[in-house]
Formats: C-alpha cells, structure tokens, sequence
C-alpha cells in the first residue's frame, strides 16, 4: 500500500483526487464525479487516461530492468 501512496503523491490536482478517491478509497467513477462536482464523462475520461500513463510507466520500468539485468548495470534511476 505505501507504494501506492507513493505514485499517488506523484499526480496533483483532479489526477490526485482521482486515484486516491478510486485506489485508496475504493470509491467507483460515479461516486467519484459526485464527489468532485464533475460529470460521470470527464471523471472516466481522465481516468482511462490515468491507467494509460500509469501503465506507461510499468512497461518502461520493466524494459529497463530488463535492460540492466542484461547489462549488469544500472541504466537510469528514477
């Protein structure tokens, strides 16, 4: 769970609200847009885009430690 909290603190504003409120709190897209006083559309919108980049980052992530394990050196830290 901390690591979660951890790539949760990365995203500010609506990005933030959005995955703590879905993650951290469980909350669904609807109950979400109540919450922030956004349509169900935009929430979902901006989510979808969310799990796009999050998904991004665990596909680089992995590439790279695919790489250095290969190399047997550190490539790029984060």
């Amino acid at each position: 769970m901390n690591t979660l909290l951890q790539i949760v603190d990365t995203f500010q504003g609506y990005e933030n609200d959005i995955l703590r409120l879905k993650y951290i709190d469980g909350l669904s897209i609807e109950d979400i847009a109540e919450k922030l006083n956004l349509s169900v559309s935009t929430v979902s919108q901006r989510h979808a885009e969310l799990h796009r980049r999050l998904d991004f980052i665990d596909h680089w992530e992995q590439k790279r430690k695919s790489f250095n394990d290969r190399l047997d050196v550190d490539f790029v830290e984060m």
